[in-house]
């Protein structure tokens, strides 16, 4: 009866280390796929970061691109009236009191 118990304590011993084996090995392959999945939302938040800074980068310059579009128009249009209307010669004006001017002929 000794030799029954000692070989089932046996096969229980080697039932037990193959169980330990197993749990390390799925602990080390969790422990992995831990390590990825925090590398993952890592990189994730990093991409979201990136894309939000790239959407406001892009929506700056758009602004800018209008405002220098508008500025443009408003130089083109100003150079156009410019060029619509001539330049006013100069006029002489005579000053209504000035004693420059030919006295009126007498009637008579």
């Amino acid at each position: 009866e000794i030799g029954k118990l000692s070989l089932e304590l046996n096969e229980l011993k080697e039932s037990l280390m193959e169980s330990k084996e197993k749990l390390t090995e799925s602990v080390g392959v969790l422990k992995i796929q831990m390590e990825k999945k925090e590398s993952l939302e890592t990189q994730i938040t990093d991409a979201r970061e990136t894309n939000e800074a790239l959407s406001s980068a892009a929506e700056a310059v758009a602004d800018a691109n209008e405002v220098a579009m508008a500025q443009q128009a408003k130089a083109v249009a100003a150079a156009a009236a410019a060029k619509e209307e001539p330049p006013l010669a100069p006029v002489e004006t005579g000053d209504l009191f000035s004693w420059d001017a030919p006295a009126p002929a007498p009637t008579t």
